[in-house]
């Protein structure tokens, strides 16, 4: 709502301190025309409708935006938590036959001085 007050709505102002929502809230006829913005309601606003369709369909496009970058930004996020993950198995299992590796050598000097 906040969002559409500020950028979507030709004339409106608001003030540095002002509570955006709130005011918005209060306001039955920009609460309206807002909800129109979001919602798609355009029955029973005084706004030209050419111009509010047009303000719909840059709410919409925004959105579909939006969405997308959410989307590239869990994909990113993922990717760094897999490789991550990744990078960390490889450190356990490079551990793990290290000491592997280990546990090998003894065994055969130990056969090796039971032999002698």
């Amino acid at each position: 709502m906040i969002a559409v007050a500020k950028n979507l709505i030709d004339g409106l102002e608001f003030n540095k301190n002002e509570d955006i929502y709130n005011s918005v809230i209060n306001d039955p006829d920009v609460l309206s025309l807002i909800n129109s913005i979001i919602y798609g309601s355009i029955s029973s606003i005084s706004t030209p409708k050419s111009k509010l369709l047009e303000t719909q369909g840059l709410f919409n496009a925004l959105m579909e935006q939006i969405h997308d970058i959410v989307e590239y930004r869990k994909a990113e996020n993922l990717s760094k938590i897999q490789n991550n993950s990744n990078s960390i198995t490889a450190y356990k299992l490079s551990e793990l036959m290290d000491s592997e590796n280990k546990k090998t050598e003894m065994e055969k000097e130990t056969l090796g001085n039971l032999n002698n």
